[in-house]
């Protein structure tokens, strides 16, 4: 399954960033590693430590990004091979005051992913090999708007330890 680049905000060794095909709330991310796991247990430490670090930084930067008052971190690990996606990844979602009626909803919201994401993989994608054009640029967008924010942060920071 290829992800365009153009909705990946976030790059290190061994994981991405990106803006997901399916989004559940304003500020939904997806962190994953680029070696094709299905469990977090099978990775290895040097892939533990930057998904560990990339989990840091993008919840920081979304959450400020929407000026959010937290962030959900969930991680999605698959256990057989019949589930759809096969690869571990991580949901990072900024939480905004009031945008669930019930908290925990978010945990049945995240269940049913993998199943509307293979539904719009297969809409958009797979049947065609293309994404819309109109879509893969809206997700481009917020991609990119990711990628600068979290870069002018990181610049800041770098300029306040010098």
């Amino acid at each position: 399954m290829a992800i365009p680049a153009r909705i990946v905000f976030y790059q290190k060794e061994h994981v991405y960033a990106m803006v997901p095909l399916v989004s559940r709330l304003p500020g939904h991310v997806i962190i994953a590693p680029k070696r094709q796991v299905r469990n977090f247990k099978d990775l290895e430490t040097t892939e533990i430590f930057d998904l560990s670090l990339a989990i840091k930084t993008i919840s920081a930067e979304i959450e400020r990004f929407h000026e959010a008052s937290s962030t959900t971190v969930y991680f999605q690990n698959f256990s057989t091979s019949d589930d759809s996606i096969n690869h571990m990844y991580v949901h990072v979602l900024a939480r905004l005051k009031g945008d669930l009626k019930n908290n925990d909803e978010i945990y049945g919201i995240l269940k049913e992913y993998d199943q509307d994401f293979m539904n719009e993989y297969n809409l958009s994608i797979g049947m065609t090999s293309k994404l819309s054009d109109t879509k893969l640029e809206n997700l481009a967008i917020t991609a990119n708007k990711y990628k600068d924010h979290i870069q002018k942060s990181q610049a800041l920071n770098k300029d306040k330890l010098m």
